[in-house]
């Protein structure tokens, strides 16, 4: 005969969304069955439903929300997937190996992973509508512990609820699923296979990979066993840290997606010469400006070098990026391109179409526009050190740019 678990009047209160205070009220007018009262608390069966609430229509009191579990909880999964999740109506917990950072998990259970099932069940005493298993290249987990916490956490699935696996191409299936809980249950198992680059260093698009993990798991709705390609990889570098040379339109999708990333003192600084496709009104240039003043108001610290001749700011005075800029928090600088040519010309060498870095970390390098390639990035840490020396040899130069406009 199978014994029965009992939960305390807090662990109830977080499943059923009210205060202990009202939990104990209802126990002690008996209406909470099969509830006792062990020394000082109250102890009630775990497959217990919620009473109606007589005060007013039932309906409003009733969780309606739906719940999901995410093992293997990762940092980049939390910023874009969780916020995803909870706009379609999800209420989120994640197990982690390593606890994530991200500042805004106010709405999400957070629990540490354990391959011990007992201790397991006692943390996560609630039921789900769907479990995501996140095995990508960060997962401290061994395959037989992945296994004995999916299985143990199917047991809390409701009928015909998904589990989606998220897994890099590199890695063989590791996901198996007892065939009698799959039976019992009714689960519906898909996987999303990420590929990603072999041996090279590479950034994970995480922001369209969430997207895709949310399609796969509300749009199969009646569909199992279904395994879906995607290229998740948004940039890979070779051995020397260097990219691939991007075209215009791969370019401008990079730049939304590092400078999407830039937050709270994140710095980044910029030499722009003035050609002759650089701050117009195309939709990619506006779009560009765009995410450089979001980037500004969530408090990055942007430095702009506009580098073009004394003799045409007339020419540039009612450029419309360059007043937004100036009116901005942005530090917006001028250097007289003949000024340089004349004390540094091996300066401009080196400048070519413009350069820019982010924290130290990444290097931006654009090509002139007569080619088919527009720009090219790289982690190289010499090749980011060596620019940055250049930045501040040009620095030496700059006055503010809304002096010179004055």
């Amino acid at each position: 005969m199978k014994s029965m678990n009992y939960l305390n009047a807090k662990q109830f209160s977080e499943n059923w969304g009210i205060s202990v205070r009202r939990i104990i009220k209802l126990c002690k007018d008996g209406r909470i069955d099969g509830a006792f009262k062990n020394g000082r608390q109250w102890l009630i069966p775990e497959n217990t439903l919620k009473p109606s609430d007589k005060r007013a229509n039932v309906s409003k009191y009733l969780n309606t929300k739906k719940r999901i579990l995410i093992i293997n909880v990762e940092e980049k999964i939390c910023e874009y997937l969780l916020p995803i999740l909870q706009s379609e109506g999800y209420l989120v917990d994640g197990l982690y190996s390593e606890k994530p950072k991200f500042e805004d998990l106010k709405n999400v259970a957070l629990i540490q992973i354990t391959n011990d099932e007992k201790k397991l069940d006692t943390i996560t005493n609630k039921y789900y509508d769907g479990i995501i298993v996140i095995d990508l290249e960060n997962n401290n987990l061994a395959t037989k512990e992945l296994n004995t916490i999916v299985n143990n956490m199917t047991k809390k699935l409701y009928c015909n609820s998904p589990i989606l696996l998220v897994k890099s191409s590199i890695k063989k299936d590791t996901l198996k699923i007892d065939s009698k809980l799959i039976d019992e249950v009714e689960i519906r198992k898909n996987t999303l296979n990420v590929e990603l680059p072999k041996n090279k260093k590479h950034i994970i698009d995480y922001e369209n990979l969430s997207k895709e993990i949310n399609s796969l798991l509300t749009g199969f709705t009646n569909s199992t066993n279904n395994t879906i390609n995607t290229n998740g990889t948004i940039i890979e570098f070779d051995q020397n840290g260097k990219s691939k040379l991007f075209k215009n339109g791969e370019y401008y999708k990079l730049l939304n997606y590092y400078y999407s990333q830039l937050k709270k003192d994140d710095y980044i600084w910029n030499v722009s010469p003035m050609m002759e496709s650089e701050w117009t009104e195309t939709p990619l240039e506006m779009n560009f400006r765009l995410i450089n003043l979001e980037a500004l108001n969530r408090g990055a610290n942007i430095e702009r070098i506009f580098l073009f001749k004394k003799e045409e700011i007339e020419k540039y005075k009612n450029n419309n990026t360059l007043k937004i800029f100036m009116q901005s928090n942005m530090k917006t600088f001028f250097v007289d391109y003949s000024e340089v040519i004349e004390k540094e010309p091996e300066l401009i060498e080196k400048i070519d179409c413009g350069i820019a870095e982010i924290n130290k970390d990444v290097f931006f390098c654009d090509l002139p526009d007569d080619g088919e390639y527009r720009a090219y990035v790289s982690v190289n840490k010499k090749e980011i050190d060596k620019n940055y020396e250049i930045y501040l040899r040009l620095k030496k130069y700059a006055v503010e740019l809304k002096e010179i406009f004055d």
